[in-house]
Order: structure tokens, then C-alpha cells, then sequence
């Protein structure tokens, strides 16, 4: 299980540009495993460089693994930027109307709009279920995006899955505020056990500026 965190706001034309370039440049190189020896080394050598280009051209992108978000959780709970705020309770299919195949359509449907080489498969038939699919959407909607009040911090829930979390700017700035108010030893301890934690506060500190972030 992966933790793919992205901000929530829309890309700049110049990061999108950026982003494009640094994927159009690996999908014109040629894989190392096709290449002969003795120039594998140096197609390896390209290859990883495309890849750091591709890492630089994706600043709004954030991911770590099961056992990552095990030890940013117990870092972050340690320092105190969480909260154990309960999200509202998750709508119910039947209440809509919906069964939960109808709901599996529905995922395959926002996960195509998402991907943008999938396939147009849109038809000019109309979806008779397509207003309970937004009314249940939206209701999803309510519940990943909800900000609990006082905001104190980020509710564990929001990264404990990757259910689509709105990790909203109030909640990342409350939590970075407990980060500054840490003792500075503590803060250290925590950055000598996990050498990338540093980058992730900084990563939160950009987040909170492009709408929060997304957990999928």
C-alpha cells in the first residue's frame, strides 16, 4: 500500500509544461534493459538522470510507502501535530438509491476523467443514474474533505488511508505550528531517525500554500 499525496490546487501553466517535458524526455529514451552492453552503463546513467529531471518537475507530488507513513505518523504524533478528530459518517449507497456496483462504475468513471491516456469510451446514451452518482459523490465528498473545528492540527484519520483525504491548509499550518513550538532536541531526534523528514515538513509547508493536499 502506497501513500500518493499531490496539492490540491491546480498546476501553474509553467509546472505543467515542466511536468510534460520531463515525461515526453522518458518516453523517447530507450530502457537500459534494451541496451547492450558495454553501453548499458552509460544508457543507466541517462535513464537516472531523466528520472531525478522528472522528480524536479513534480514539487506538487509526495509518496511514501506503508512502512514510511508508520514512521511519519509516530514522528508526527510524538511532536503533537495531530488530533484524533472522527471524520462524519460515510454515506450509504442505498440512501442514493445505488447499489455498489453502481458505485463501482462510478470509480471506474472519476479514475478515467483522472488518467489522461485512458480511453474515451463516453457515449451519447444517457446515464440514468448519473444525478444519484453526483449526489452520492458529492456526499463522499463531505466527508473526506470535512475540517473539524477548533483545527488543532491534522485529524490521524487523513493519513491512515488513501481514501482521497482533503488534508486542508488549516490543518497542515496548525499541525507545522506544533513542528516550531517542538523542543529543538526533539525536533533533531526525529530528523536523525528519519533523514527525510525534514523534506516532508518542507513539502507540508508548500502544500499549505496550493490548497492542501490530496491522500490517494
Amino acid at each position: 500500500m502506497d501513500y500518493n499525496m499531490t496539492f490540491a490546487g491546480d498546476l501553474t501553466a509553467e509546472e505543467e509544461a515542466a511536468l510534460s517535458k520531463a515525461r515526453a524526455a522518458i518516453d523517447a529514451a530507450v530502457h537500459p534493459r534494451n541496451v547492450p552492453e558495454p553501453e548499458r552503463a552509460a544508457a543507466e546513467k541517462v535513464w537516472n538522470a531523466l528520472w531525478d529531471a522528472y522528480d524536479e518537475a513534480t514539487p506538487h507530488y509526495y509518496r511514501l510507502n506503508i512502512w514510511g507513513m508508520e514512521e511519519a505518523r509516530a514522528a508526527m504524533d510524538r511532536l503533537g501535530m495531530f488530533t484524533d478528530q472522527d471524520h462524519p459518517e460515510w454515506p450509504r449507497p442505498g440512501d442514493f438509491g445505488l447499489t455498489e456496483e453502481d458505485l463501482y462504475d462510478l470509480t471506474e468513471s472519476l479514475d478515467a476523467k483522472e488518467d489522461p491516456e485512458a480511453e474515451d469510451t463516453a457515449t451519447d446514451q444517457e446515464d440514468p443514474l448519473a444525478e444519484a452518482r453526483e449526489k452520492f459523490r458529492r456526499a463522499q465528498d463531505a466527508v473526506t474533505d470535512a475540517e473539524p473545528h477548533p483545527v488543532e492540527g491534522i485529524p490521524w484519520h487523513k493519513l491512515c488511508s488513501n481514501d482521497g483525504w482533503l488534508v486542508t491548509p488549516a490543518q497542515i499550518g496548525a499541525a507545522l505550528a506544533k513542528w516550531e513550538a517542538a523542543y529543538e532536541e526533539d525536533r533533531q531526534e526525529v530528523a536523525e531517525e528519519n533523514d527525510w523528514f525534514p523534506e516532508w515538513i518542507e513539502w507540508l509547508g508548500k502544500a499549505k500554500e496550493r490548497g492542501g493536499f490530496r491522500v490517494r
